[in-house]
Order: structure tokens, then sequence, then C-alpha cells
């Protein structure tokens, strides 16, 4: 019997969510230059206008006995050729739980996107990098469908859209390394 359950993020959610997307992408690579005297005022503004554009949805990972205690997020959109996941958190205590607690096939992160009904191995756009989802992404599997797609979330609803369908590609196989005869 699973003790997590979801749920959509409800407004007592909200500050978790803001406050934990922000602290753990602040020492990613991705997060650009902005200094760190800037960073918290300027990437909580980024967030909290992302959240609260058309069509975003966040889901909530908690615990199904006491729903205060929340393990992960994952903040996602729907509307476009792919689905879009904007970012995605667990909890550190909670990371890594099939390797720890045998009643776990997949971990936190992975069923929260099968909940907001996005298959990781598909493909899928994401526009917030992280060394942990690059890391992921680059073994393959659980985030091999991934497509980082940061623009989706620079511009507004409607500019994203007409962003992505003028630039949509489906992720292609990596072509065959051709072998040829080096010559000395």
């Amino acid at each position: 019997m699973s003790i997590l359950a979801y749920r959509q993020a409800e407004e007592d959610d909200m500050r978790f969510v803001r406050h934990s997307w922000v602290e753990s992408y602040r020492t990613s690579h991705y997060a650009g230059p902005i200094p760190m005297s800037m960073y918290f005022k300027v990437y909580h503004d980024v967030v909290k206008n992302l959240m609260e554009r058309d069509g975003v949805k966040t889901m909530i990972a908690y615990h199904k006995e006491h729903p205060s205690q929340i393990f992960g997020f994952c903040c996602y959109e729907k509307g476009y050729t792919l689905p879009l996941v904007h970012y995605i958190y667990v909890k550190s205590a909670f990371r890594q739980l099939p390797g720890v607690d045998d009643s776990f096939d997949e971990g936190i992160a992975t069923m929260l996107l099968e909940e907001c009904g996005i298959d990781p191995t598909n493909p899928h756009y994401y526009t917030f990098k992280t060394g942990v989802w690059a890391f992921l992404a680059s073994r393959g599997n659980p985030f091999s469908g991934g497509i980082f797609k940061p623009l989706l979330a620079r511009f507004d609803k409607d500019e994203a859209a007409k962003h992505e369908a003028a630039h949509f590609h489906q992720k292609e196989a990596p072509k065959e390394r051709e072998e040829t005869p080096c010559y000395s």
C-alpha cells in the first residue's frame, strides 16, 4: 500500500512550491549569471508569473495520511505539440526510493510525471534544467524523452505557442557514426 497521493496544488502549497523551486534552482549552471544578491527576487518573480500563466498546473505528491507533508511537485503545461514540464522537484530525503524501499518500483519524479499524463521516456519539452535533470537525461531513462526548450518559459503563452509551432521537431535517435578509415 503506497503512502503517496496526488492533488493539484492548492493555495496553501504555493509557498512551498515557489520556495523549493527557486532555492533548488539557485546553484544550477543553467540559472545564468544573475548575481546572488538579485537571484531570489528575479527568480521568485519568474516562477510566480510562469505559474500564473493560463494552462500551467502544478501536481503535488504528498503523504496520504498527512496531506501537509509534501514529497515533491511537478509544474507542467498542456497546449503544445508535446507535453511541457517547467520544473519537477522531490525533497532530497525521498529521492531514489526504489533503491531504499522495495514497495517503490519508480521514483517520485517519474510517478509525478505519469500522474500529470507525461511519459518521461517519450518526447516532451522542459524549460528549467538542473544538474540532476541533465545527469538523468544523459543516462537514458527515466527522462530520456526530454527536449530542453527554455524559450517556452520566457515568452508569454501566445508567443511561446508561436515559437513552438515555428521550431517544432521530434527528438530523433542519434545517428550512427560512419566508420571512416584513418590514413596516415
